[in-house]
């Protein structure tokens, strides 16, 4: 399986003795029983897993913790790379410089 972190925050955790990094916007491939150890994937109860990952302490948590759960995606197939988003200024395209004589040419202050 595939795991999408795409969150704001890394998150490191393990199975099995073997250490996993999910990296914010990055994809890891990791075993099916990895998902289900960590995230919960296929329960439906997500309380074990959101407070063995240090995400909830009490009740009240619950709502924010489960939404920090759901900004991580699975997949069988690996996903197309998450590519950053650029503001609407550097997309758009550059303006011709005008040509301009003696360019290149230092002239010192007298």
């Amino acid at each position: 399986m595939w795991v999408t972190n795409n969150s704001e925050h890394d998150l490191e955790d393990g199975y099995d003795g073997i250490r996993y990094k999910f990296a914010k916007g990055q994809s890891v491939e990791v075993p099916l029983i990895v998902c289900r150890h960590v995230f919960g994937l296929g329960d439906d109860r997500k309380e074990p897993y959101l407070s063995r990952l240090g995400w909830i302490a009490k009740q009240t948590d619950y709502d924010k913790a489960l939404s920090r759960l759901n900004q991580f995606s699975f997949s069988s197939e690996k996903p197309e790379p998450i590519l950053p988003r650029l503001s609407p200024v550097v997309d758009a395209s550059p303006r011709p410089v005008p040509q301009k004589k003696g360019r290149g040419i230092v002239r010192l202050a007298a």
